[in-house]
């Protein structure tokens, strides 16, 4: 996470877990629940860096769109 998105979170004091991932590739793994004990656990915010390597963030909104599952975020529009 870009240490501006730490910063705000850690003045504003929010009760928040911040989970980082270096691809888009391991965005989607990680929103779809792969490879966690537990599966799947929602989160509240994604940031997205639209230039992430090997899968953009611009395809995993597409990705995310067309995933039945992952559709169904409120956010997601």
């Amino acid at each position: 996470m870009a240490p501006v998105f730490s910063a705000a979170i850690a003045e504003a004091r929010l009760p928040a877990t911040v989970y980082r991932v270096s691809s888009g590739e391991e965005a989607l793994a990680y929103l779809r629940g792969e490879g966690r004990p537990g599966g799947r656990t929602w989160p509240d915010i994604v940031f997205l860096d639209l230039n992430m390597p090997k899968v953009n963030g611009w395809q995993v909104l597409t990705e995310m769109r067309a995933d039945s599952d992952l559709r169904s975020f409120p956010w997601l529009f």
